[in-house]
């Protein structure tokens, strides 16, 4: 399909409309030619510039989104444009997520960086203030004024302290000098209990790398800061953590393997009730690690320290395997040994048993291991256990095929031609198996760069310094839902739900996962990470984080304040406010739309035209993922809590729930063919409480 302008007398008398100053007629007739030429990126800037200057700002959005992600004539003013609406929306965030693409396109200016630092202290928000001025130093590095603009913004920030006593500061360094241009921040140097008493009293928010015995000192302290915790892995083999008071800790941070976190369950059963369990894997420095399109090689690297949870034994029971099949491999070995002395001297005696001497090669400790990895083919991986092996990755960062036995979760986190179980695996993958250097590449730049590391923890920081200056303003914490029985007098649509939405905490109950994992589901059945999504009456925007890594994702809501708690909850994507029955967007535009219990909350005509517009908005073969009450369920259920409480099940303004049938007879009439149309769910003694409908557009 076309993305660039197809010069026709319709698209002229388009232009001459806009032009003329005839905003209503001209976007009449651009949303003609839209439909022949769903795709013009020009034409979808024209319409997000003349909705922009009527002051729809929202509609906008999703246009000039739609001619951004296209290649084609009309991309750079698209860009431009669409960061000049972020602003106007109050979005700044996503405007800051243009600069890269600005830069290259050279549209990026000192200007436009202000503005968006500006708009981010107008929202109370002085991480992206910070965030934009650091962007635009980068960009512009002759200009004085962003480091003197971050300077007043990082001094009354919180104070950030860290913390690590076991000495092993390497997976910190690159954490603590993104923090420190950010954050007022101090390293911990001292070594008796007053000093770290000395040093809470100081921070706002203290980082304890690693679980161990001084932050179990610190979590039975009174509580002066905000208190995170990373652990790795060892630590959830130890004691510690079955020590910590953790009610006295905001987050344990883990780095990823969720058998490291069933560990730590062991001990504290209930730790997910008395602290926020997070998940942030380690991250790669792709600078550091630059790329290299290799050829299939024969020198297999293993890197990092020797003891036995490394499991080299195994190692060279797989590489003699291999060695005896072509005698010209070759494995080289770089770490130190950890223990005092068996391992050593059983695998010099192996090397002999097994025939492997001058094959077998072990260089020591390396400083510089992105240049000892130059001329290496392979990285293997014989451990036992591991949180979340960085050595790996940065060898993989460099173009060199991982090599991974298949520890506890280790297929969480590798590409599953890279996984072996045996020495004859081992050696089919490396014998046998593709070898895509780029392919190694992507899949750590994707999921493992540092750059998304840092990226997540700022997003933990920014959480916690929210908490911090409400504290000191002196306010509450965002409440739970409300129930029926709290909800809003008012039955307008629009008032009731910015009331029912305001100040609520974005949480995941067990319905709302089972309608989650069953939307996941269908989409990736797909097969793709380049989706177009949008999500009709995405609410609080619960659902986003999960589509996200789908593709390109647009929420829409009624509800200004459920629009405003999902851009905090998932800025990857984007959020406008308005009437799905009825707002401008651009048709034949996306490939899947998603619909999560919002039909039931239409008569039965608007039921008809959201299916319609479901069906407008999707290209030929999208894909619909819609969820929604059961119907004779429903009423059951109803029947019981009115009953019980004397009140309903819910007391939203329309409840029109639809059994199987009547949804199936709405989808098909729309247009769609469905695929699949599934009760699921309970409630007490009610099965099949939801529905779940796939449908492709016709």
């Amino acid at each position: 399909m076309s993305t660039t302008t197809v010069r026709t007398p319709a698209y002229d008398q388009c232009v001459r409309l806009a032009e003329r100053g005839d905003t209503d007629a001209a976007l009449a007739a651009y949303g003609r030619y839209l439909q022949e030429h769903p795709a013009d990126a020009e034409a979808l800037n024209d319409v997000g510039t003349l909705l922009f200057t009527a002051g729809r700002v929202d509609e906008a959005t999703v246009h000039l989104e739609g001619a951004a992600c296209r290649l084609g004539e009309g991309r750079p003013m698209a860009l431009w444009n669409l960061a000049e609406v972020y602003l106007a929306g109050r979005r700044p965030g996503k405007a800051l997520g243009l600069f890269d693409t600005l830069h290259r396109e050279g549209l990026l200016s000192a200007d436009l960086a202000n503005r968006t630092a500006t708009a981010f202290l107008d929202a109370g928000d002085p991480g992206g203030a910070v965030e934009a001025l650091l962007a635009c130093r980068s960009a512009f590095p002759d200009q004085e004024t962003p480091t003197e603009f971050i300077n007043a913004i990082r001094v009354q920030r919180p104070k950030v302290a860290f913390f690590c006593t076991n000495g092993d500061t390497k997976f910190l360094t690159d954490i603590y000098a993104w923090t420190i241009q950010r954050f007022p921040t101090r390293f911990f140097q001292g070594s008796s209990e007053e000093d770290v008493k000395a040093m809470l009293e100081w921070c706002d928010l203290a980082w304890f790398e690693w679980c161990n015995p001084t932050a179990v000192f610190a979590s039975h302290l009174p509580k002066t800061c905000r208190i995170l915790i990373r652990l790795h892995r060892f630590e959830a083999f130890k004691d510690w953590p079955a020590q910590v008071n953790w009610d006295n800790v905001d987050a344990l941070i883990t780095v990823g393997n969720p058998f490291v976190v069933d560990r730590i369950v062991r001990q504290v059963p209930d730790i997910a009730e008395r602290t926020r369990v997070l998940s942030i894997p380690n991250g790669v420095n792709l600078a550091r690690f630059a790329f290299q399109a290799r050829p299939r090689g024969k020198n297999v690297a293993m890197v990092g320290y020797l003891n036995l949870r490394k499991n080299p034994g195994l190692v060279l029971q797989a590489f003699a395997r291999l060695h005896r099949v072509d005698p010209e491999y070759r494995l080289f070995i770089a770490g130190e040994f950890q223990d005092d002395g068996l391992l050593e001297d059983y695998m010099a005696a192996m090397i002999d048993e097994l025939g492997l001497a001058g094959a077998v090669a072990f260089e020591g400790w390396q400083d510089n291991v992105a240049a000892w990895l130059e001329d290496k083919h392979y990285v293997v991986s014989a451990a036992m256990g591991e949180g979340h092996p960085v050595n790996v990755l940065e060898a993989m960062a460099r173009g060199i095929k991982p090599l991974v036995h298949t520890w506890p979760g280790a297929r969480g986190f590798f590409p599953p031609d890279c996984l072996w179980r045996d020495p004859d695996e081992f050696c089919r993958s490396v014998l046998e198996g593709d070898y895509e250097p780029a392919r190694y590449r992507d899949w750590v730049a994707e999921r493992y760069s540092l750059g998304l590391q840092l990226a997540r923890i700022g997003t933990v920081f920014t959480e916690l310094e929210r908490g911090i200056r409400a504290d000191a303003a002196g306010q509450t914490a965002s409440a739970e839902a409300p129930d029926a029985a709290s909800a809003p007098a008012t039955r307008d649509a629009r008032a009731f739900y910015d009331a029912w939405y305001h100040d609520v905490a974005v949480k995941e109950g067990t319905l709302a996962r089972m309608r989650r994992k069953r939307v996941v589901a269908a989409l990736e059945s797909l097969g793709r990470q380049d989706l177009a999504i949008i999500d009709l009456g995405c609410g609080l925007g619960r659902l986003e984080p999960h589509l996200v890594r789908f593709g390109r994702v647009t929420g829409v809501d009624l509800s200004e304040e459920a629009v405003r708690a999902a851009e905090r909850h998932c800025p990857a994507a984007t959020f406008v406010r308005g009437d799905i029955r009825d707002m401008r967007l651009p048709g034949a535009a996306f490939d899947a739309v998603t619909s999560v219990e919002v039909i039931e909350h239409f008569d039965d005509a608007d039921q008809r035209r959201h299916l319609d517009r479901a069906r407008d908005l999707l290209v030929p073969g999208g894909v619909l993922v819609l969820t929604t009450p059961n119907r004779p369920v429903m009423e059951a259920l109803n029947a019981e809590c009115l009953a019980r409480d004397g009140r309903p099940w819910t007391d939203q303004p329309i409840e029109n729930w639809l059994d199987a049938d009547a949804l199936r007879r709405l989808a098909e009439t729309a247009g769609f063919d469905v695929e699949r149309l599934d009760p699921f769910a309970s409630e007490g003694q009610h099965k099949g409480l939801h529905l779940c409908l796939v449908a492709r557009n016709t």
